[in-house]
């Protein structure tokens, strides 16, 4: 229980902020992570040496620093427990940025932030986190072109993946929220992505307390296994799932793979600002967008080391030999055969 431990970790706070007062060096939350920690040891060896057991008090202090202790060897725990409390992310100059949650494990939407979990409360102060780099990217206007010396209003674009894990907590919401409501306004875009078409659906359904409500003015809907994934695309198309027509059960079975439907690796049906639906064919174009987007474990890091020109100028062609390399390679990430291709 919080409210059990709030006192001590209230005290940690004043000492070390009283010692930083005395020695002018400003403290940071490693700091109080290391004094919670040593005060947990620090009653436990003092009962010890009085040959007594733990005072309620100290019991609690000494359960603070082993929980403490716990904490601080959670993934991503220094981003929490940072030791230096001036520290920036820099990303202005670059031009591609990929943050990987690997291992975050995200509350579910709704949950009471006194009620997280340390594993959630993780998820709340790294979500917290890239809101303020997100809001400092997209308040960027004038800024240097990567590998020119010219100034100019760089377009940014920020993807999303697993978009309902991110969305669905209020944090990750309130993220969303300033790259939509504000965004067009830096030439700023926002692209969210997921595996499960309901979840996405539900983004855009959740109305006054939705990040997204009413803003996703581009949808596209990749092929799906079954006819219920389709039927749960309906609402991106502006249809109806509980009370669907022919047409709208028709536009759920034309979402499933070739030849049961339309869509195969590389096409897509696509919902455009205006409400139109039509099918849309993916061409990579060139060799640089393909080693830019290439999601291949086996091929990634390689492919995205390659340094490509800010002048499209320079960009090459792909070969129709390539673009069946990258078709296949797609194929392999989402597990299909050749036969179903």
């Amino acid at each position: 229980d919080w409210d059990l431990f709030r006192p001590y970790v209230q005290d940690a706070m004043a000492s070390m902020l009283a010692e930083a007062s005395a020695s002018g060096v400003r403290p940071s939350m490693a700091t109080l992570a290391k004094a919670i920690r040593e005060e947990g040891r620090t009653v436990r060896a003092r009962a010890d040496d009085e040959g007594r057991s733990l005072t309620d008090s100290e019991m609690k202090r000494q359960t603070l620093g082993l929980v403490m202790e716990q904490l601080t060897q959670l993934p991503y725990a220094s981003l929490v427990f940072g030791d230096e409390p001036d520290a920036e992310i820099e990303t202005a100059a670059k031009r591609r940025i990929i943050y990987v949650l690997r291992g975050l494990q995200m509350p579910k939407a709704g949950t009471d932030i006194e009620k997280l979990n340390a594993s959630g409360r993780f998820a709340a102060a790294i979500m917290f986190l890239l809101t303020k780099v997100a809001s400092a990217r997209m308040s960027v206007s004038m800024t240097m072109k990567p590998g020119t010396n010219e100034m100019g209003n760089a377009p940014k674009l920020l993807f999303i993946d697993e978009a309902n894990m991110v969305v669905g907590f209020e944090a990750g919401a309130q993220m969303v929220k300033e790259t939509f409501g504000k965004g067009r306004s830096f030439n700023f875009g926002t692209v969210l992505i997921d595996q499960q078409a309901g979840r996405i659906a539900a983004i855009e359904e959740n109305g006054e307390t939705d990040a997204t409500a009413n803003q996703l003015n581009t949808v596209f809907g990749f092929k799906v296994k079954s006819p219920a994934e389709g039927k749960r695309m309906l609402p991106l198309f502006g249809r109806d799932p509980a009370n669907p027509t022919q047409d709208d059960l028709l536009l759920a079975n034309q979402m499933l793979e070739y030849p049961m439907g339309l869509l195969s690796t590389g096409s897509a049906l696509m919902r455009d600002a205006d409400g139109n639906i039509g099918l849309l064919n993916v061409d990579l174009v060139f060799r640089e967008l393909a080693a830019a987007m290439d999601t291949n474990p086996m091929t990634r890091t390689a492919s995205q080391a390659e340094w490509v020109s800010p002048d499209p100028a320079d960009w090459s062609a792909l070969t129709s030999a390539e673009v069946e390399a990258s078709r296949r390679a797609a194929m392999t990430i989402t597990g299909e055969s050749e036969e179903a291709a």
